[in-house]
């Protein structure tokens, strides 16, 4: 399948399955509204789309990943904004920030496994990684103010990424 002309509608109509390949739970797939599209030879996925929310809880944009992992782009009419996961965030206490949506995935399910009273768990990645020095581009740093309203940001990143977030006065890092 050729999913390059693929819109927001017709992503969103795609189905929710977990990813074997990466020990990621169905669960944590449908918590975050991981779509993808199959492998007619196989039936295995072969891309995974990763949504993004505008401020009013609106799909803004998908996040495409080709399998197992060739590229990362954007659905067609995508505006990525805020962080991966930053829709089912609850509460001020705290949130675990990552660097891939991968993380994000995988980080619920750990956080399941050792902590299944303590539901929901806020764990987000940045909509755009790190480059190559471990520096933020300038949309991710403007999100960054989201992360100001928690009493705690853990930081599961790269330590140069680290470094580049502690610029961020209103922020206490863990």
């Amino acid at each position: 399948n050729s999913y390059d002309t693929l819109d927001l509608a017709r992503v969103s109509q795609l189905p929710i399955k977990a990813y074997p390949e990466r020990k990621i739970s169905l669960e944590a797939m449908e918590h975050f509204g991981v779509r993808s599209s199959t492998n007619e030879n196989d039936g295995s996925s072969a891309e995974h789309f990763y949504p993004y929310f505008d401020e009013y809880g609106k799909i803004s944009g998908y996040k495409r990943r080709v399998l197992p992992k060739q590229r990362f782009d954007s659905v067609e009419g995508s505006k990525i904004k805020g962080f991966f996961g930053q829709n089912k965030a609850v509460g001020d206490n705290f949130v675990i920030l990552l660097e891939g949506e991968h993380c994000t995935l995988a980080a619920y399910d750990m956080m399941k496994f050792l902590r299944p009273d303590r539901s929901p768990y806020n764990v987000v990645s940045l909509p755009h990684g790190a480059d190559e020095n471990g520096i933020l581009d300038q949309t991710t740093k403007k999100g960054l103010e989201w992360l100001g309203k928690f009493k705690k940001v853990i930081l599961m990143c790269l330590k140069k990424m680290i470094q580049d977030l502690k610029m961020f006065n209103s922020i206490q890092l863990i």
